[in-house]
């Protein structure tokens, strides 16, 4: 992740470690973090998906590649309705049944 932002492929916005104990207990050392854009809710609710005895790097990051899309929407007077992010484990599936029938 760092060497995408030293590219500027990525601007990192706000980032938050935490930690589970084995007994399930939450240590969030630095709960003033860079930017404070990720909310003490935002944290609660991403840490319940941590295991316990495990630790987690919550990372909040602007893809700065879309900037050229947004500014080319807007000068085109568009309107940007809709957008989703597809897991790589989605694409990868859908890459290998292409190829599969490809065969």
């Amino acid at each position: 992740m760092l060497g995408l932002a030293k590219e500027k492929v990525v601007k990192l916005k706000d980032a938050v470690a935490i930690t589970k104990t084995a007994e399930g207990k939450l240590i969030v050392p630095l709960r003033e973090h860079p930017a404070l854009l990720l909310t003490e809710e935002d944290v609660d609710s991403l840490a319940a998906r941590v295991p316990a005895d495990s630790a987690a790097l919550i990372l909040l990051w602007q893809n700065t590649w879309t900037e050229n899309i947004r500014r080319a929407i807007a000068n085109a007077n568009g309107k940007l309705l809709g957008q989703e992010r597809i897991p790589a484990e989605v694409m990868d599936e859908v890459m290998a049944e292409m190829t599969a029938s490809k065969e």
